[in-house]
């Protein structure tokens, strides 16, 4: 992970409702945001939002 990032405000934002969710159901929502790479270089970023039914 790049240290120059910038601060986001929406991922701690989408990280605190998803712990407020998994309050009232267990386990059912997970974040995790993946820097991606090709030939070593920054090539983007894949975000999974994963909803257990």
């Amino acid at each position: 992970m790049r240290k120059d990032k910038p601060k986001s405000f929406a991922t701690p934002a989408i990280q605190a409702r998803i712990n407020l969710l998994n309050q009232l159901h267990p386990g059912k929502l997970s974040l995790e945001i993946i820097d991606l790479y090709e030939n070593s270089m920054p090539s983007g970023t894949r975000v999974e939002l994963r909803i257990t039914l």
